[in-house]
């Protein structure tokens, strides 16, 4: 598997699995192509940012030059380092998320250095994020055609959002490009979701689940070093050019091997609305709400926290930011194995109380490098960890509305992490320590556990 475009993972098979039959390589194939999107979520964070900027007459621009901290998978539009030493005037120094900082240079030469402002920058990340937001509850509509048929028509929208973008002239073409590329996104996994589900073995459903989930956090782990080397040495276009070949590769697979599932029982739009009238439902999305917002307090200054509280360099950050999705890759797999066997709602519940935990003393100890780096770890498997049991769960009380089930899960992971973005950034807007974002993120981690508790107690 590997990434492109800052988690646009795919999934390559070996020839053995090649000759699997259908059901052996149905949630492999899922994975291939819900991974198109991969991890492009919770990227409003940046309008925040600029947001607080305007509040507090703080001028930011985003540059490109070698004592700048770059951010994203594009070398040429990075965000300025965070000066050693407070800043005059008010001591404030906001920067942009590590998640919500990714840019585009429009030109596509190596060479030459744009003065790009946030909104400019911003926009073409916030705009994939309203492009999931609003595709996610697309499936509303769809809900009456066979999931088969459906993942191969989104996977033909993420090619085509790759091949604008490829060859965009203009910073407008390359966002509408980028609203293209985000329609897919919440609907694959909420589609994909429901497939796993159906072909899973009885008491197997989640770790179907994390098996379609598991190119986001391979995305994080090899992914973003390989966008990272293709876009130094060619171009930003040139991951782009790669996910047109890997769509195409995408929707053959699903095509070939992904079984043609039946179509939900089509009773009617309000039919799908029934499963809200219980409560099982909200406290699902309650907890993905808030237990992603919590962590994406943190994870969204993970950057700064790392350089300026621990003390590593800016070279530095790659590597950790590797060993990061390491954690995520681990703890999707952990969530596989012993998910089912406890219970996903419990499971996910201890998992969102460590997370608070690891909040908790990431506030402390942030300043101890090596204790940072390994609370870092901790996070990052937690929130891959609770997110396939999750989708499970709510695909499962959404009986009749499976479809409006996925969205609204979708819905609340971005809502989350954009959330996560903008109350982590309060802290650093104001001139405290990048430590701040993680003691943010406590109390919310706390409430999405406490609603799984609540869950599990009655429902499970």
């Amino acid at each position: 598997m590997f990434s492109l475009d800052h988690g646009s993972s795919f999934a390559v098979f070996p020839p053995p699995l090649l000759a699997a039959p259908p059901k052996q390589v149905l949630v492999p194939v899922l994975a291939l192509g819900g991974n198109l999107n991969g991890h492009g979520i919770a990227l409003l964070g940046v309008l925040v940012q600029e947001l607080l900027r305007c509040l507090l007459s703080r001028p930011i621009r985003v540059q490109a030059q070698d004592d700048l901290l770059q951010v994203g998978i594009f070398p040429q539009v990075v965000v300025q380092r965070p000066p050693v030493q407070p800043a005059q005037g008010n001591g404030v120094a906001p920067h942009l998320p590590v998640q919500g900082a990714e840019a585009h240079q429009v030109d596509g030469s190596l060479e030459n250095c744009y003065m790009i402002h946030i909104p400019e920058a911003g926009h073409l990340i916030s705009i994939y994020a309203l492009g999931v937001c609003a595709g996610a509850f697309s499936l509303i509509l769809m809900h009456k055609y066979r999931p088969k048929k459906i993942l191969i028509f989104l996977a033909s929208i993420i090619t085509i959002g790759a091949i604008i973008a490829s060859v965009a002239p203009t910073y407008w073409l390359l966002l509408c490009a980028r609203f293209i590329q985000g329609l897919p996104h919440g609907a694959y996994f909420g589609t994909a979701t429901i497939v796993a589900v159906k072909m899973a073995k009885e008491g197997k459903g989640t770790k179907a689940v994390a098996m379609m989930c598991a190119g986001m956090p391979v995305a994080n782990l090899v992914g973003v070093p390989i966008g990272t080397f293709l876009s130094h040495a060619f171009s930003w276009r040139v991951p782009f050019v790669s996910c047109i070949l890997l769509g195409i590769m995408t929707m053959y697979m699903i095509h070939r091997w992904v079984p043609d599932v039946a179509a939900l029982p089509n009773k009617g739009m309000k039919a799908q609305f029934h499963f809200l009238r219980s409560k099982a439902p909200w406290l699902i999305i309650a907890a993905t709400f808030l237990g992603n917002g919590g962590i994406l307090c943190w994870f969204s200054y993970i950057s700064p926290l790392l350089q300026m509280e621990g003390g590593f360099s800016a070279a530095s950050i790659s590597l950790l930011m590797i060993l990061a999705g390491g954690g995520m890759v681990v703890g999707n797999q952990v969530s596989a194995l012993l998910a089912d066997r406890f219970k996903p709602g419990r499971f996910t519940c201890y998992l969102q109380f460590l997370a608070a935990a690891a909040l908790l003393l990431t506030f402390f100890l942030a300043p101890i490098g090596w204790v940072s780096v390994v609370l870092m770890f901790i996070c990052c498997a937690c929130l891959f960890g609770i997110g396939s049991p999750e989708q499970f769960l709510i695909v499962k009380h959404a009986k009749g509305g499976e479809m409006l089930g996925g969205c609204c899960i979708q819905g609340a992971f971005n809502l989350g992490n954009a959330m996560g973005a903008f109350l982590g950034g309060i802290p650093v807007a104001i001139g405290l320590g990048y430590n701040f974002p993680a003691l943010i993120g406590v109390p919310m981690a706390l409430a999405g556990a406490i609603c799984l508790l609540i869950f599990h107690k009655k429902y499970e």
